[in-house]
């Protein structure tokens, strides 16, 4: 399972001048069932108006942004029903030469062809351009009310760096953010994703931690940040045994995975890093002090030896 460090959600702008109404959300997507006033005519002619001598044409912008990290999580091993024939596969594989510029998507496509369909594949196959519908069209839930919404709940991850200049300077506990701070940087991407406000950066969540008692002096951030800090901004966070099913679960379940590293790879004294998502190669998680070290993989093996401690994060956490 291939992964991409896409945008954080999926969206879709459908966009028509001349009558239909705009349809735009950042992290999902409304498809308007149509005017209900004039439900038993739906394509009823318009009054003319005196721009209906120069109609406008139609103006169609199609955008996704794709996070195929929190798709990969949300798929789980019963979803791969389907099987594609060799054929089709191979025409699959030849698209990603011919048409570069969707070349990730289709091998993010390929790799996951079990948990979509064969009207997928043909699809694609014809229109190589439809490939990010087709990939968002495995996600789509129907409402109550009947309209479909694109949507990745909870899986919108912000990625915050401890020495961004907006905190690098303010002060936590024995030092500044850009030195002291990975624990409130990661736990602030976390609180953001799982309760959708973006206001809870990291600087104020290290204002927070200080008038709760989360930090200890000489120590660093105290780990009851990610239980009873998690508890109190509304969402859940316990510990849990750093076993790679269990803690690809917990990421498969919509959750995320905050973890306490000795040094090694990461560190000389301490760190805080977010596992965000998973594969078979291994993990793929946000470092708050390198960007380098949040763009490529890390296996199970390479992490296990480093490891302090594992919290799961989330909405979807079940109680102890």
């Amino acid at each position: 399972m291939m992964k991409r460090m896409n945008g954080i959600s999926i969206s879709w702008k459908k966009t028509v001048a001349a009558g239909i109404a705009a349809a735009a959300m950042l992290v999902s997507l409304t498809a308007c069932a149509g005017n209900q006033e004039n439900a038993s005519a739906p394509f009823a002619p318009q009054e003319e108006t005196d721009t209906d001598t120069e109609r406008i044409p139609y103006v169609i912008n199609n955008e996704y942004v794709l996070d195929m990290d929190g798709m990969d999580a949300l798929l789980q091993p019963e979803d791969y029903t389907f099987i594609p024939t060799e054929d089709d596969l191979t025409i699959l594989q030849s698209l990603e030469e011919q048409y570069p510029e969707y070349a990730e998507k289709i091998q993010f496509f390929i790799d996951h062809i079990g948990a979509y369909h064969q009207t997928a594949v043909n699809n694609v196959i014809v229109a190589p351009e439809k490939i990010d519908f087709v990939l968002a069209e495995r996600f789509a839930t129907q409402t109550e009310t009947g309209e479909w919404n694109f949507s990745l709940e909870g899986l919108s991850l912000p990625y915050y760096i401890q020495y961004d200049h907006r905190w690098a300077l303010h002060p936590y506990g024995n030092g500044v953010m850009g030195y002291t701070g990975c624990g409130p940087t990661c736990f602030a991407m976390v609180s953001a994703a799982v309760t959708g406000n973006q206001d809870i950066t990291p600087d104020r969540v290290a204002d927070y931690a200080i008038d709760r008692g989360f930090y200890v002096s000489g120590s660093g951030t105290d780990w009851r940040l990610f239980t009873e800090g998690a508890r109190e901004l509304g969402f859940h966070g316990k510990m849990i045994y750093p076993d790679e099913s269990i803690m690809k679960q917990e990421l498969w379940n919509g959750n995320y995975l905050v973890v306490s590293l000795r040094p090694g790879d990461f560190t000389r004294v301490g760190h805080f890093v977010v596992i965000h998502s998973c594969d078979e190669e291994g993990f793929w998680l946000y470092d708050p002090n390198s960007i380098e070290r949040s763009s490529r993989v890390w296996p199970y093996e390479t992490l296990l030896s480093q490891i302090a401690q594992v919290w799961t994060l989330g909405q979807n956490v079940e109680s102890e």
